[in-house]
């Protein structure tokens, strides 16, 4: 093919954008316009993109908290970023777990020029999501305020069931939040079950909402 291709997302060069900011901001907020600024005739390149949508792009890194019960205590585990968390009740726990991550994301960004040299960078998207989500709404991406939901309409959420059993039994969070919220277990009765009793438990509640 002879003629230059068409470039996917529109270009606009830094110093006309800059002239022109307020405009560029408008687009991108507004009409969801995702664009390419260039500096130094290709150089240098950004994208610019509004919170809302990167949001959007991020969407499908949900994170999957691992939740177990030692010695009376509630510990959740977070593989994306491999962190854990303790607290006497499940509430602590998870304040508990959005406070460390709070840190890491403040650490990770403050660093990134070091970061994204190192096997870290692999949790850039899970710590930008979590850095862009309004702070009064990061508990949610942990506590699976979805489930809550399916639990309030009776709609039944389809989960794997773990095969293997490890010493120290790990449940899913919208399995945990059933466990805790909605039938009252205790610590030392929750620490007892397996992850397919568990399970069972909560199917069991669901078909006795309907």
């Amino acid at each position: 093919m002879s003629e230059a291709l068409t470039p996917v997302l529109p270009e606009e060069a830094f110093a006309q954008a800059k002239a022109r900011f307020s405009d560029v901001m408008d687009q991108a907020v507004h009409g969801h316009r995702v664009q390419v600024i260039d500096r130094h005739r290709g150089k240098e390149r950004a994208v610019l993109v509004s919170e809302s949508d990167l949001g959007v792009l991020l969407e499908s890194f949900e994170f999957q908290p691992k939740v177990s019960v030692s010695d009376g205590e509630f510990v959740i585990r977070l593989p994306e970023l491999n962190v854990i968390a303790g607290g006497e009740t499940y509430e602590a726990a998870l304040a508990e777990l959005v406070e460390i991550v709070e840190i890491q994301a403040r650490d990770f960004f403050e660093r990134l020029d070091f970061v994204l040299q190192t096997d870290r960078r692999g949790q850039l998207p899970w710590l930008l999501k979590f850095a862009v989500t309004p702070a009064e709404e990061r508990i949610a991406l942990f506590s699976r305020e979805a489930f809550w939901e399916a639990i309030r309409s009776g709609e039944q959420v389809e989960r794997p069931v773990p095969d293997d059993q490890e010493e120290v039994v790990e449940h899913e969070a919208w399995v945990m939040a059933v466990l805790v919220g909605s039938l009252h277990l205790s610590a030392e009765e929750i620490a007892s079950l397996s992850s397919a009793d568990a399970v069972a438990l909560v199917h069991d509640y669901w078909s006795g909402q309907k």
